[in-house]
């Protein structure tokens, strides 16, 4: 494994360790979608977050977050997108979907007294809402043909 695949998974652990202490629920960690990968999944209360983790040596080419440009963010959204579509039902209870960052200085020995957590509810929610509006949609269409196949039988 090459060092910056493996930095990148001591960083996935230390994020991961981080937000379960900080009460998260672990949902996936480097879950699949298509041809992407979501680093984090995680939920706490009625909060569902799609997390990127990133790890940087040093910041003299920036800093972990800068990484997080917007192509890559519109990646993790379309990547959240298709994850939620494909499970509904973890959409159940949820009042808040957004797209976090950790970023994690990994120039320190200690790599969970460094992590810093950049919140950006705003970023999935446009999604999530027409996520929404076509499922409700779905459901009134079969709630129609079932009413509709209702109606044949008594005639």
């Amino acid at each position: 494994m090459d060092s910056r695949r493996h930095l990148g998974r001591i960083a996935e652990a230390a994020a991961a360790r981080h937000l379960v202490t900080e009460g998260w629920s672990l949902v996936g960690r480097n879950v699949r979608v298509g041809r992407g990968e979501l680093d984090l999944i995680v939920r706490r209360g009625d909060v569902l977050a799609f997390v990127e983790v990133k790890a940087r040596r040093s910041t003299d080419y920036g800093t972990p977050e800068d990484a997080v440009d917007g192509r890559k963010r519109r990646q993790v959204a379309r990547l959240a997108e298709l994850w939620l579509a494909a499970r509904p039902w973890a959409l159940t209870g949820v009042s808040e979907v957004r797209f976090d960052i950790v970023a994690v200085d990994a120039a320190a020995r200690d790599l969970d007294g460094v992590v810093h957590i950049i919140t950006g509810g705003v970023a999935l929610q446009n999604g999530v809402d027409h996520l929404r509006r076509q499922r409700k949609h779905a459901e009134r269409q079969r709630d129609t043909c079932a009413a509709g196949a209702v109606r044949d039988d008594i005639r």
